[in-house]
């Protein structure tokens, strides 16, 4: 989300604009999905714990909303999402969110796995040097 989605967002429903809040809450977007690791991870200075309250608040007011994955591990992602797949690296565990192609039934968990752009890439820059 952009900054201004974001703070737009939180106004809207009540939450208070910290810092923190602000930083998670802009790393989601509608093609992504977020374990609270890999978020602790990629936001590097806030307390696990941390992250953990803000998606607790974040879900309670429908901003987010989370599914469990294939590992039994919480995803969360933007709510306002529609019924969609996922892609899971096999490299990176990044999660993706694609088209689901059952287009009759949402009452299902679909992943693929693949290897993401961003670990392609890495492999191909590895197999140039040697």
């Amino acid at each position: 989300m952009t900054k201004d989605a974001t703070e737009k967002t939180l106004q809207q429903t009540g939450l208070r604009k910290t810092a923190d809040r602000l930083r998670l809450l802009e790393l989601f977007d509608p093609d992504r999905a977020w374990t609270a690791d890999r978020l602790f991870v990629k936001l590097g200075d806030v307390n696990l714990s941390t992250v953990y309250r803000n998606l607790t608040a974040l879900t309670e007011r429908n901003i987010l909303c989370s599914t469990v994955g294939h590992d039994g591990k919480a995803l969360y992602e933007l709510a306002e999402r529609s019924h969609h797949a996922h892609t899971v690296c096999r490299d990176c565990g990044q999660v993706g969110c694609i088209p689901c192609p059952l287009k009759d039934s949402s009452d299902h968990l679909l992943e693929f796995f693949e290897t993401c752009e961003a670990c392609l890439a890495k492999r191909r820059r590895l197999n140039r040097k040697a």
